[in-house]
C-alpha cells in the first residue's frame, strides 16, 4: 500500500488519541484536582494495535501514569502498511 493510506492511518489515529486522552484525563486525575501537564508516546503496529505506551514525567511510574497508559492502550486503528508509528500527544494541565 502507498503512503496515503499510512498517512491516512495516522491521521486517524491522532483523531482518536485527542478524544482519548480528554477521557483518559478525567477517569485518572484525582477527583476535584488536575493533572499536572505532561506528554504520553504511543507506538501503534501496521495492524493498528498500540504496542507500547510510554508516560513520561511527571506522571511516569504514578497511579495516574498507570491509569493513563492503560486507557491508551485500548485506540485502535485501521491497519496500515509500513512500519510501527509513534505519537505522542499531551496530557494534563489546570
Amino acid at each position: 500500500m502507498s503512503g496515503v493510506v499510512l498517512s491516512h492511518a495516522v491521521r486517524a489515529y491522532r483523531g482518536a488519541l485527542r478524544g482519548l486522552l480528554t477521557a483518559a484525563y478525567e477517569k485518572c486525575k484525582p477527583p476535584g484536582a488536575s493533572l499536572a501537564p505532561g506528554r504520553v508516546v504511543l507506538t501503534v503496529a501496521p495492524s493498528g494495535v498500540v504496542t507500547r505506551v510510554e508516560v513520561r514525567p511527571p506522571h511516569a511510574g504514578t497511579p495516574a501514569g498507570a491509569c493513563l497508559a492503560a486507557a491508551l492502550r485500548t485506540v485502535r486503528v485501521p491497519p496500515f502498511s509500513g512500519n510501527e508509528v509513534m505519537v505522542e500527544g499531551a496530557v494534563g494541565g489546570p
